[in-house]
């Protein structure tokens, strides 16, 4: 199993032309807890828009596993889960839904799950820790622990 833990932040969220947005992922492999993560940063941007794109990388990241293992996507954004549960309707980032939801049915075995941000689980706070420094143009390394 693959555990995928994701993150969006975003700057000045309420100023769209002065927002900057940051996004991160980690993926953790049960069986031998090896980790991968990346993260970037977006300009002119929402919170939401960040934490979809967000679990988009991490799918297009670990694609040539989809029929061959078994995937948890853990994200604090209730927005998100709720969507991809289909317990939200789309209204808005409709673009974006128009990529991930086609990704994530390729999927043959794959759960969203939402956990609680900002608590006990070290891989959700170091990808809000990556995205947020995204966010302040520091390296999404920085401070942080050996993953």
């Amino acid at each position: 199993m693959i555990s995928i833990y994701t993150d969006g932040a975003c700057s000045n969220n309420q100023d769209y032309e002065n927002s900057i947005g940051g996004w991160a992922f980690i993926t953790v492999r049960e069986s031998d807890k090896k980790t991968d993560g990346n993260s970037g940063k977006v300009l002119k941007t929402t919170n939401n828009r960040m934490e979809i794109i967000a679990i988009i990388k991490a799918l297009k990241f670990v694609y040539i596993y989809k029929d061959i293992e078994e995937f948890v996507v853990y994200s604090d954004s209730q927005y998100a889960i709720e969507t991809l549960n289909g317990n939200y309707k789309i209204k808005k980032n409709k673009d974006l839904w128009d990529v991930l939801l086609p990704l994530a049915k390729e999927f043959q075995n794959i759960r969203f799950e939402k956990i609680k941000g900002h608590a006990n689980n070290d891989y959700n706070n170091l990808v809000d820790m990556w995205a947020v420094n995204e966010t302040k143009g520091k390296l999404w390394y920085e401070n942080s622990k050996n993953i």
